[in-house]
């Protein structure tokens, strides 16, 4: 009984949550095994991975260094906050209507008060790929994008669209 209760559970928003707290603490012991200087960290990266890797419906795997461009705000939480905003932020990616938005977008926007820069490469790789680029403020889209925020970004690419099409005419 207790088998189908956990196979039932895993089909669920809360079996999602549960799935991802289980999946860091897993991500924990193995990092405190092997004497890895930050578990936490290493934690939050292989719940996330194992979480890619597991998912069908991702076209493109990330590699390592996207996952940990990922990761940014989460790090910058404290650990059990992490935790629980990561496994919310999963369920936003797989289903949205049943995940906690106001209080992910929330979240999500403290902690990026805490990171004063990104580099370009971690820019165009959230611009494109992060689900969490969406719930940022505008506030901190200026702060941290400037220019290159999303409105600025999709237009250069309608821009660009346009000109193909026409060199097509």
């Amino acid at each position: 009984m207790e088998f189908f209760k956990k196979i039932f559970n895993l089909a669920s928003p809360e079996g999602g949550r549960d799935a991802m707290r289980s999946s860091y603490k897993q991500h924990v012991k193995l990092a405190q095994k092997s004497n890895l200087s930050n578990a936490h960290e290493f934690g939050l990266y292989g719940a996330l991975a194992s979480r890619y890797k597991t998912r069908w419906q991702e076209p493109i795997k990330p590699t390592e260094s996207e996952i940990w461009i990922e990761l940014i705000p989460f790090l910058s939480m404290n650990e059990q906050e992490s935790v629980e905003v990561l496994a919310e932020y999963v369920l936003y990616q797989e289903w949205p209507m049943e995940s906690k938005i106001s209080w992910l977008k929330e979240k999500i926007n403290e902690a990026l008060l805490n990171i004063s820069e990104f580099t370009d490469e971690q820019k165009a790789f959230i611009l494109l790929r992060v689900a969490w680029y969406s719930l940022i403020s505008p506030e901190n889209q200026k702060r941290l994008f400037g220019e290159l925020g999303y409105s600025s970004f999709s237009s250069e690419l309608e821009k660009e669209n346009n000109n193909d099409e026409q060199k097509e005419i």
